[in-house]
């Protein structure tokens, strides 16, 4: 039975993500008088540098940099740095775990740390067995797009640069330009009782709200959307002995008003992700379709200044080659968006398209211990045929434990 919760438990769990980069699953563990107490997290550090665009044309949410300014940063990469803490048991046949998750960000840039230290909290139940599966109740990854987010290669390192010039908890990896990011979120989510070679998982979510870093649909952005039922996720994951096919969805009422605009409407998406190893080589691309669920993250830019949803899609291709102790990565990913009349009217600035192109090597130092480096070069359209470009370079370490 321990092995089934440890097993579901960790299809939900970051211990258990990175296999590639010689982590072990817990840090440590302690047993006591039927409990299990264990550790396990990510500390990274990255210096990141963006060369910025200076043309002066402007892209409303693509999340580039533009001006005379290159600048530089000491930071977190793709992902926050990340302690998890959990206590198991068993009561009555069933395995029962929480967790409680502490992502700290290093994103300050300000004198006496007066605007930065960001961190987050995250917890979470699971409770498991045989027959039911596992249930899962809190805050933790979502399932739509689970493949794709950690199966980017940047989730080791940085990918797309996010405000270099002041910079927060994350990196932008190749979300937004060939996958929406997963995030956390608080769910009810259940993982059925299927085989090793099946995972079939299906949740309630809290809802969102709209969300404007284009400014076209800034004034929706500040008004909730009622939520009246919860969001729905799911996913379905097919293993085979040198590879694996899946495949999420995402569903979610919009309904929101400010003024005389709305936006009321279902926002849906899906997508679909395989990876095929031969020997040392990894092939993996996936694709993805969307209506008013945005880009980048859930639910930004979902919307047109009047409130009309965007369609939007986006697909990468991957090929990772293993050489000893060192891996070395190629990453293509593009994002389009369906902008409208309602955008041209607003002045036609907003994204229309964004792409990225990022080559990246990892050194496994020692166990759990990743020394990477990468290269991005990014592109990114309004509907106007106005474009900013963007040159990433990020050198960092990452260490599992």
């Amino acid at each position: 039975m321990k092995k089934i919760m440890q097993k579901n438990i960790g299809k939900l769990s970051l211990a258990t993500l990175f296999a590639a980069g010689s982590m072990s699953a817990n840090a440590f563990e302690i047993e006591n008088d039927g409990w299990t107490f264990s550790v396990h997290g990510n500390i990274n550090t990255n210096y990141i540098h963006a060369n910025c665009d200076s043309s002066g044309a402007t892209v409303l949410g693509a999340f580039m940099c533009a001006g005379s300014q290159d600048p530089s940063a000491v930071t977190n990469g793709y992902l926050p740095t990340s302690f998890e803490f959990a206590l198991a048991t068993q009561r009555n046949g069933y395995d029962i775990s929480v967790h409680t998750a502490l992502d700290r960000g290093l994103d300050t840039n300000e004198a006496f740390n007066a605007a930065g230290d960001g961190e987050g909290f995250r917890t979470w139940l699971t409770v498991s067995n045989d027959d039911i599966g596992s249930v899962l109740l809190g805050r933790n990854w979502g399932l739509f797009a689970y493949d794709s987010t950690f199966q980017d290669m940047s989730v080791f390192s940085t990918g797309g640069g996010f405000l270099v010039n002041n910079p927060v908890n994350t990196q932008l990896g190749a979300a937004g330009t060939g996958y929406i990011f997963l995030d956390r979120i608080t769910q009810a989510t259940w993982t059925l009782p299927t085989s090793d070679t099946w995972v079939a998982q299906i949740g309630i979510f809290q809802p969102l709200n709209l969300s404007s870093f284009s400014l076209n649909s800034g004034t929706l952005a500040a008004a909730e959307t009622g939520s009246e039922s919860p969001g729905l996720q799911g996913r379905l994951r097919f293993n085979f002995s040198n590879g694996f096919i899946s495949s999420s969805f995402f569903s979610q009422d919009v309904d929101a008003t400010v003024g005389a605009v709305s936006a009321d409407y279902r926002a849906v998406a899906y997508d679909v992700t395989g990876q095929v190893n031969f020997g040392n080589l990894a092939l993996t691309a996936t694709y993805h379709e969307g209506d008013g669920v945005g880009h980048t993250g859930f639910l930004i830019d979902a919307v047109d200044p009047a409130g009309q949803e965007r369609d939007t899609d986006g697909y990468y291709v991957q090929a990772m080659y293993t050489a000893g102790s060192t891996r070395y990565g190629l990453n293509y990913g593009v994002t389009n968006v369906d902008t409208s009349a309602a955008d041209a009217a607003a002045g036609g600035l907003a994204m229309e398209e964004k792409s990225k192109i990022t080559a990246g090597i990892y050194h496994s130092l020692a166990s759990g211990i990743t020394l990477t480096g990468e290269y991005s070069k990014m592109n990114a359209e309004n509907m106007s045929g106005g474009e900013v470009d963007n040159d990433i370079i990020s050198i960092g370490a990452i260490f599992f434990f």
